[in-house]
């Protein structure tokens, strides 16, 4: 292989590490550099196309939502990332509740798209919704964990041992219903976060971080298009001026802190 590139779709910044953990560990093991990081969170970098051929190795990257890949991100995933008989490795970030459905999508869309799924890796992480569900994850431990995952994913491509790494499920694919702490379905699609004007600097960073380029650089106080609730926004404010205040996505919130908390492990898959 002459060299490792990344694809990586991160609003909160842990499935870049994930990807770029990972991608560090094979270009140590390959002896050949990453070329290329591929960075398609801004919304203008998904309008064009992402072409692997087959003389390097892939690592793609996504986080779970509802247990699917982020379905408003899922058709630039299946339309513009291509390969050509090309090794990957799919990475997974999820909130610690499950990551359900999500690798055999990963999986189809890759194996449809032209890769071999050589290796994968789902990773618990901080859930976006909620600061005190594994708290920090992906850690240094997590990183460096990943890191000789890639190591041992480079002996398996120099061992001439380039093969699925799971059998290729083609099953069909649902996603996760949330639910409030009574149990009752938590209709959050159209829920959008507040702004407190008052804390607004209008410093647009919110602007620049929301993958779906729904809050204008103008008036960022305002949510326009749609939100996906990647918490890119918030995460990122410096003035902690957006927050969700929904009642029914706040009881989904706690929902997920009442019955997600405890501590989950890494799997790879090789």
């Amino acid at each position: 292989m002459k060299e490792v590139r990344t694809l990586f779709f991160s609003a909160t910044d842990n499935t870049r590490k994930m990807v770029q953990s990972v991608a560090d560990g094979l270009s140590k093991g390959l002896s050949c550099p990453i070329s290329e990081n591929n960075n398609v969170t801004p919304f203008a970098s998904r309008e064009k196309m992402y072409c692997f051929s087959g003389d390097c190795v892939a690592v793609i990257g996504f986080p779970v939502y509802a247990g699917r890949i982020p379905n408003k991100i899922l058709p630039f995933f299946q339309n513009n990332v291509k390969g050509e008989n090309t090794p990957a490795i799919a990475v997974l970030t999820y909130g610690n509740r499950a990551y359900d459905n999500a690798l055999r999508e990963i999986q189809q869309v890759l194996h449809k798209n032209g890769f071999v799924v050589i290796g994968a890796l789902t990773q618990p992480s901080q859930h976006s919704f909620s600061s005190s569900v594994a708290t920090g994850r992906p850690n240094n431990e997590d990183l460096a964990k990943a890191e000789e995952f890639g190591l041992s994913l480079a002996k398996k491509i120099l061992a001439g041992n380039i093969s699925d790494c799971l059998p290729v499920d083609e099953g069909e694919l649902v996603y996760y219903t949330p639910l409030t702490t009574h149990g009752n379905k938590a209709n959050i699609l159209k829920v959008m976060p507040e702004s407190r004007r008052d804390l607004c600097d209008s410093c647009g960073d919110c602007a620049l971080r929301c993958p779906m380029g729904s809050i204008p650089k103008e008036t960022p106080w305002e949510t326009t298009g749609i939100c996906i609730k990647c918490h890119a926004c918030i995460t990122h404010c410096p003035k902690g001026a957006r927050a969700f205040t929904d009642e029914v996505f706040l009881s989904h919130k706690e929902m997920i802190e009442q019955n997600f908390s405890a501590r989950k492990e890494s799997e790879y898959f090789i």
